[in-house]
């Protein structure tokens, strides 16, 4: 099963969806990989795919990782973060605000942090530079320290055709732990799941019968709005529409959850489940970004199947 996913920034993206933070690691201590998504059997009907950015060059890779670090060294070494966050995409800027930037970093700032010595560093990559599962951009490397290497992830979203920071994590053996808020911290009462749900569902059935993909852009978050338009949607679900399978046999069904509603690395909502509707149930997955204290559709993944 393939992902209709686009960010995250979590954002995420994030993003509320890719947090901000420092964190204390070990030099072995990575960040667990994205979940994979299985392919569904041949004869069932998946709505799948996304617009995937390139990875840059290698040259501007390294330009962009020495940029962002001075910007992080500038902002602890002056306490002012508005240069940092000027740098930030618009769909995190909606999140945060320079002064709880500065907050999150006060422990580091307490401590007199000197970010100053990767100055004319080159950044050694331990990872590949890759896009991730939500269309970001993922730098994880290091710059020579004094004493131990400072390691770093940088995750950026493209958005004016530049690349704009989403998530920043920077450890070593010697810095201790800081986080700033960004995603939800607690899963909604199952009566707000159950709707999440079904208005999605609605939405892919609508814009499916009525051949019109206006209304399910328009409910999108705004970071995927930015990066799929409205025929590229069309493109995701036209084996619905050629086939006329139709969506709106979950119609007044309610959904099962076939996992516990969880929040993935990312902190995209993450809802998987089924309609047993007939003549076919409709499998679902729904991930949802948390956006101005509403939660918007991020990815989506559908599969209609012959009840057992």
């Amino acid at each position: 099963m393939k992902k209709v996913l686009i960010g995250l920034a979590l954002v995420l993206a994030v993003i509320g969806a890719i947090v901000f933070m420092i964190l204390n690691r070990t030099r072995d201590g990575a960040r667990p990989a994205s979940g994979v998504i299985e392919t569904p059997a041949e004869e069932r009907a998946v709505a799948s795919g996304s617009e995937t950015p390139a990875v840059p060059a290698d040259e501007d890779l390294e330009a962009l990782a020495k940029a962002t670090m001075r910007l992080l060294a500038r902002a602890i070494s002056r306490q002012d973060f508005s240069e940092l966050y000027d740098a930030a995409a618009k769909i995190w800027q909606a999140q945060i605000t320079p002064e709880s930037l500065k907050d999150s970093f006060k422990t580091l700032i307490d401590r007199n942090l000197d970010l100053s010595f990767v100055e004319g560093q080159s950044p050694t990559f331990r990872e590949k530079p890759s896009i991730g599962e939500h269309g970001e951009l993922i730098l994880n490397g290091a710059f020579p320290g004094l004493t131990s290497p400072l390691n770093f992830v940088f995750r950026y979203v493209r958005q004016d055709a530049a690349w704009k920071l989403v998530g920043v994590n920077i450890s070593s053996d010697e810095t201790p732990g800081a986080t700033t808020p960004g995603a939800a911290s607690e899963i909604p009462p199952g009566d707000q799941l159950v709707e999440l749900a079904n208005r999605s569902m609605q939405l892919l059935a609508q814009a499916v019968s009525r051949d019109d993909f206006s209304e399910l852009h328009a409910s999108l978050a705004e970071l995927w709005q930015q990066q799929i338009t409205m025929e590229a949607l069309r493109g995701q679900l036209v084996e619905f529409i050629d086939k006329k399978i139709s969506l709106a046999v979950t119609d007044g069904v309610d959904p099962v959850f076939s996992e516990k509603p969880y929040f993935d690395e990312d902190g995209l909502l993450v809802l998987k489940g089924r309609y047993p509707s007939r003549p076919y149930e409709v499998e679902f997955e729904f991930d949802f970004y948390n956006e101005g204290s509403q939660w918007k559709l991020f990815g989506f993944n559908v599969v209609t199947k012959t009840p057992e």
